[in-house]
């Protein structure tokens, strides 16, 4: 999904996500390279707050957020973010990464 204006800027979406926890998540922020611009990549897994932005929340335990941001060439970021169990999520990693590289005119190193 794109946010014009960045939706309050990379730090403001992973604090965000990693706020979509019940506690604080086990996680991870990385910067992939991209040309002249980074991908930011989170992984946090913990109890996942489940359901609609401002609805009830069903808690789901050892569940994880895999999300990228990619910024576009018209200054907006690209938001990817998939949620579910653990190992399911763990799996669709690998092939996350090339996907959100597809939004980048260059390719991404890693």
């Amino acid at each position: 999904y794109v946010f014009p204006g960045g939706g309050g800027g990379v730090e403001a979406n992973v604090n965000r996500w990693l706020g979509q926890f019940a506690t604080k998540p086990e996680s991870k922020t990385e910067e992939i390279p991209a040309g002249d611009q980074k991908i930011t990549l989170v992984t946090a897994t913990g109890t996942f707050n489940d359901g609609p932005p401002m609805g009830a929340k069903t808690p789901k335990e050892n569940y994880t957020l895999l999300g990228a941001i990619v910024p576009t060439a018209d200054g907006n970021n690209v938001f990817i973010k998939l949620t579910g169990p653990k190992d399911s999520i763990l799996k669709l990693e690998p092939a996350v990464v090339p996907k959100a590289a597809t939004v980048l005119p260059s390719p991404v190193k890693r």
